[in-house]
């Protein structure tokens, strides 16, 4: 959006207001930006998505590939 604009600016502006071909484009362009990411933004449903995993298995199970044996997730995943 903002090099189409300033090549269109670049053709119509007259001499005299050089420079706001240059000025203009990235002004436009940063509230497009900021409209389009507020209009497409999703709305956060409230549903934990994913859980913080707090558990630190002891050394001795992690050399022995047991270390997430009984460990239930805090969204209700076992891993066995």
């Amino acid at each position: 959006m903002g090099s189409g604009l300033r090549l269109l600016l670049y053709f119509i502006t007259p001499p005299e207001l050089a420079g706001l071909d240059t000025m203009i484009p990235p002004i436009v362009s940063f509230v497009a930006f900021i409209v389009v990411a507020l209009v497409t933004q999703k709305k956060d449903s409230g549903i934990e998505k994913h859980g913080v995993i707090e558990y630190v298995p002891p050394e001795q199970d992690i050399i022995l590939g047991e270390d997430l044996r009984g460990y239930t997730s805090p969204s209700g995943l076992k891993f066995s």
